[in-house]
């Protein structure tokens, strides 16, 4: 009963997100079930299909046994052989059966899980139909009780309750074999890269040597934690938004490690503010189990990120500042929507659009984020691009020669292209709406399009 007295609607939004992610990690575990019944289904059945062939073969030699008068102990033998078929058809008919049976079962299981999913899928929709309904009075017409905070334990068994239920479903439900192969070979990989790095005769005159220098020298278990980090987190775009959340901080403490030299101080400060800005916003999980309380702390969130983003983001604007690094000016320009977010999450705060104030403060924090890790693995991608061109120089390869320029070229073209690409699509994402452009994008490709008499499809 106490709990009913919480922030429903806002708690609400991570709980369904959380939600549809799990059930989302059902239905692949589902269809790799369907998957693997379908296999075994054609398995046996050509199985099935060789044993009536072997029937048949043994039927027509018995016949022939007959005909020719042979002992009668070898006609009975060639029965008992055919009867021993038909009994191994027997068991491997039912055995389709059960299969049958099974993959029925599993069918009806995706069909509820699709339900599932699509009612959550309507009550986020309706949440952002709603955005712009003031759901709470003014912040100033609240009337904050003491009950809201104490007692203090049972809210905070409550946040761990929820978000560790969510973690053991999604360890539980998750077992990729691959993964572990995956992150040895990186390791290897990277191993190898450092070694020959050590190798090579670098010097500052060389470009990108700061950087390069930084990632495979001073920093290598950094940057390398970094990097299957950040390969995690794409990989496996189910995980709770507490898993996301937790490597998300890490990940920028690691670039914090490895990045400042190359960007500048200016670059620095811009990596710990959006730090900062990322593990308050990150804290909203816990506060909303406070009440009315959870008002004060996401006005609070956004008045912190308003003073930074002005501080520190449009720092690399400024006129006195000079030879700044291009990420420090272009997240400059970033920071100019990013003031506007966090102003409008700071207005609807204060007059109960919570939806809003939540969700353009979440897109303003998360996109500042992931322009900082993205560019952070946008260098160290960079560096082993260039490591292993120079690897190759030094090599004996004849064949490849004269054309380690133009594998680094293509090599950063192709990471130029991916770094847009992702950052867009974890853009999209915070919005709430790439899922709902990912359908509408199947759906259009799928259809059928028909010209005369001719149809055609592109999916």
């Amino acid at each position: 009963k106490e709990f009913k007295k919480f922030n429903p609607n806002n708690l609400s939004k991570y709980f369904l997100e959380n939600t549809y992610r799990s059930w989302s990690l059902y239905e692949s575990k589902l269809e790799d079930w369907e998957a693997n019944v379908n296999n075994e289904i054609s398995n046996i059945e050509g199985v099935i299909d060789e044993l009536e062939q072997s029937r048949d073969i043994w039927l027509l030699s018995r016949d022939e046994a007959i005909a020719e008068a042979v002992p009668d102990e070898l006609v009975l033998r060639i029965s008992e052989t055919i009867q021993e078929i038909d009994d191994m058809k027997i068991k491997f008919l039912k055995y389709r059966r059960d299969l049958f049976i099974r993959e029925d079962k599993i069918v009806d299981l995706i069909a509820i899980t699709d339900d599932i999913r699509d009612e959550v899928a309507v009550l986020q929709q309706r949440q952002r139909d709603n955005l712009f309904v003031a759901g709470k009075p003014n912040l100033w017409n609240v009337d904050f009780k003491t009950s809201d905070i104490i007692p203090l334990p049972p809210r905070l068994q409550k946040a761990w309750h929820e978000n560790a239920k969510t973690v053991r479903t999604f360890s539980r439900e998750y077992n990729d074999v691959y993964l572990a192969p995956i992150v040895l070979l990186l390791i290897l990989f990277y191993a190898l890269i450092i070694q020959k790095f050590r190798k090579l005769k670098f010097t500052d005159a060389d470009p990108h040597f700061v950087s390069i220098e930084r990632i495979f020298t001073k920093h290598p278990v950094s940057s390398f934690v970094f990097f299957v980090l950040s390969i995690i987190i794409i990989i496996l775009p189910n995980m709770p938004l507490i898993m996301i959340g937790i490597p998300g901080i890490v990940v920028l403490v690691l670039s914090l490690a490895f990045m400042p030299k190359p960007i500048g101080q200016q670059g620095k400060r811009i990596i710990q503010f959006v730090l900062i800005l990322y593990f308050l916003n990150f804290g909203e999980i816990l506060f909303w189990y406070f009440g009315q309380y959870s008002r004060i702390y996401v006005t609070a969130e956004t008045i912190v990120a308003i003073l930074l983003t002005f501080t520190f983001g449009l720092a690399g604007l400024r006129k006195k500042t000079k030879n700044v690094h291009p990420f420090v000016r272009k997240f400059s320009l970033l920071s100019v929507v990013l003031l506007l977010l966090f102003c409008v999450a700071f207005i609807s705060s204060l007059l109960g659009f919570m939806d809003l104030a939540v969700l353009t403060q979440k897109i303003g924090v998360k996109t500042a984020a992931i322009a900082v890790i993205i560019y952070s693995a946008y260098v160290t991608l960079r560096s082993i691009i260039y490591v292993l061109g120079e690897i190759g120089r030094s090599s004996n390869l004849t064949l490849m020669a004269n054309r380690w320029d133009g594998f680094e070229k293509r090599g950063v073209q192709l990471l130029n292209i991916l770094a847009i690409i992702y950052f867009f699509k974890f853009i999209l994402q915070n919005m709430e709406i790439y899922r709902g452009l990912m359908d509408w994008l199947i759906d259009t490709l799928e259809q059928e399009w028909i010209i005369g008499t001719l149809h055609l499809s592109i999916g």
